[in-house]
Order: structure tokens, then C-alpha cells, then sequence
């Protein structure tokens, strides 16, 4: 069964819980919101929630670890080795070529009743 396209845009800007606070302890898990694959993570002062696959390579970004980042707290790839919160400033492979921000599409979330949330 698939959502109607007007009703997946409704919903898709509604807070909904992507993970538990207590899934934050490694600084990195993993969320889900209408199938759309997330990674939440957080330095403890704040918490993120991005787009769940790195642009680049594909890889799945819950595999990664929390940097710290220019604007705060980010992620690094599994298969990279620098990947912030911005422009992709060092990648293994695919040199001088234009690459998207990473991650493309976030935001910070909210913490409520031991659970994340994000909209």
C-alpha cells in the first residue's frame, strides 16, 4: 500500500519521535520517519537529525561517529575521512570534483518525554 503524496507532505511536516534519548550513548543511532531512513546525533548540548546516507559514497551514516563540527556537533562517514557539518572538505577518492554538502538535509531536534523528536 503506498501514502498518498498530499498526505505523505502533511505528515512529513509533523513532529514525530525518531529515537530514545538512551540510544544517544555512543553519540550516534539511528532513526526512521514515514520510511525515510535517518542518523540522529549529538555532542550532549544539542542534537541532530540528518538524512541517514551519506551523498557521497552511500554508506550508511548510523555506522559513523560524532566530530565536532563549525557549527556544532557532526558526523564522520565510516569511509571517510572528514566529513562535516558543510562542504565535504577531504575524500578518500573522487578528487577535484564538485560534491554536495554532508548531509544534504538536517536539522536539530527536540528532546521530550525521553524520546527525540523531529519535524
Amino acid at each position: 500500500m503506498t501514502m498518498d503524496p498530499v498526505e505523505y507532505e502533511m505528515l512529513r511536516h509533523m513532529w514525530f519521535p525518531v529515537a530514545r534519548v538512551a540510544d544517544l550513548g555512543n553519540g550516534v543511532t539511528s532513526g526512521n520517519i514515514l520510511g525515510e531512513e535517518l542518523v540522529v546525533y549529538g555532542d550532549g548540548r544539542s542534537v541532530t537529525v540528518a538524512e541517514g546516507f551519506c551523498p557521497h559514497r552511500g554508506v550508511a551514516l548510523r555506522l559513523g561517529h560524532p566530530v565536532p563540527g563549525p557549527r556544532g556537533p557532526a558526523v564522520r562517514a565510516a569511509v571517510r575521512r572528514r566529513c562535516q557539518d558543510g562542504p565535504l572538505t577531504d575524500e578518500p577518492c573522487s578528487r577535484n570534483v564538485q560534491r554536495p554538502a554532508c548531509p544534504p538535509r538536517g536539522g536539530q531536534a527536540g528532546a521530550s518525554a525521553n524520546l527525540l523528536w523531529w519535524c
